[in-house]
């Protein structure tokens, strides 16, 4: 079978007129081009190097299902928003069933009038978002968030990507309309320095996972997971709660209800991050190899902070760090090897 020539596989956004100088309107070339990624099968949209200004939201609608490898390629290019409605900068939704969509290298620089910088959703149970990959994205200074994750998104990635001096940085959740996000892994991202959260799960997400990621200086938590996580590994959690304003106004890096596991996370805490960890356990949670630094304004730091219901159970492992329990959870808590 013959394969399809890189030209044809290929779409530059400067062949649609696109300028990238920073100054000229290049909305109406970048949706032109970015159209043939949804209806022209197997094509990729490059975007060269240089600072596209956006004044309307860009769109990627599929209505047809799709398995070819189709997305936006781009290293050294920055969507630099002049939106002021509070609209996204770019919204991915999917109608049908879509596989193997990539967004790679992209830098997206909000205003702080906009909405959120980058949104991918598929929104009922009969349309799916399967095996993305968010690849060295960098998006940051948006007035919403700056980036969702919502609905039907299975069994996907993002990898090395910065979300910073958004409103949350990553924002993971289930659809009212029935979609529910599943099995999605951040690896090696940065979220940080945003108003709110590092990273939020909402209308009741659970299954994401974070390896290696950082959260650092949010205003609030670093990752709140208000129904439970599926992992946190090898993450470091520093300095968050920067709108406290004291230590005893503070909080943990993470927040949680229900389960969670943890393996060889650290807090670390100069300001009004009080613990690596707060949670209301109804199920189980487990912390293994966690530790934490508290100096100067947080030099009373401790580890943990946990309460749950009668069947809830913890387990700590090797951790190193106080542990504070609440309405007698110490005794639904096995500790092991572990120490102030």
């Amino acid at each position: 079978m013959a394969l399809l020539s890189p030209a044809k596989r290929m779409l530059s956004v400067a062949d649609f007129g696109a300028i990238g100088d920073g100054v000229a309107d290049d909305t109406a070339a970048l949706q032109a081009a970015l159209d043939r990624v949804s209806t022209n099968g197997g094509t990729f949209v490059d975007i060269p190097p240089g600072t596209y200004k956006v004044t309307s939201t860009l769109n990627i609608a599929f209505s047809q299902d799709s398995a070819a490898h189709v997305g936006i390629l781009s290293h050294g290019a920055i969507l630099s928003s002049a939106i002021t409605d509070g609209s996204p900068v770019l919204q991915v939704v999917s109608n049908a069933v879509v596989r193997f969509f990539l967004i790679e290298g992209l830098q997206i620089r909000g205003n702080g009038e906009e909405g959120h910088g980058l949104v991918l959703r598929a929104d009922n149970q009969a349309v799916f978002l399967y095996n993305i990959c968010l690849r060295d994205v960098f998006i940051e200074g948006c007035g919403g968030d700056g980036c969702q994750l919502l609905g039907n998104v299975f069994e996907s990635q993002v990898d090395n990507c910065f979300f910073r001096q958004n409103q949350n940085g990553l924002v993971m959740g289930n659809s009212p309309a029935g979609g529910v996000l599943s099995a999605i892994h951040l690896y090696g991202c940065v979220l940080g320095q945003n108003r709110e959260t590092g990273c939020l799960l909402v209308n009741d997400a659970t299954d994401a996972g974070f390896h290696g990621c950082y959260f650092l200086e949010n205003g609030t938590w670093g990752a709140n997971c208000p129904n439970g996580f599926t992992l946190m590994s090898n993450c470091g959690f520093e300095n968050n709660w920067m709108s406290a304003g004291s230590f005893s106004a503070g909080n943990a890096g993470v927040a949680f209800q229900n389960f969670g596991n943890m393996l060889a996370c650290s807090a670390t805490s100069r300001h009004y991050q009080t613990h690596l960890v707060n949670g209301y356990v109804t199920s189980i949670f487990s912390m293994t190899g966690c530790f934490r630094s508290g100096v100067e304004t947080a030099g009373n730091m401790h580890l943990s902070n946990l309460s749950g219901t009668p069947g809830g159970r913890a387990s700590i492992i090797s951790c190193n760090g106080e542990r504070d329990y609440r309405d007698g959870f110490e005794a639904r808590t096995t500790e092991i090897a572990s120490r102030p």
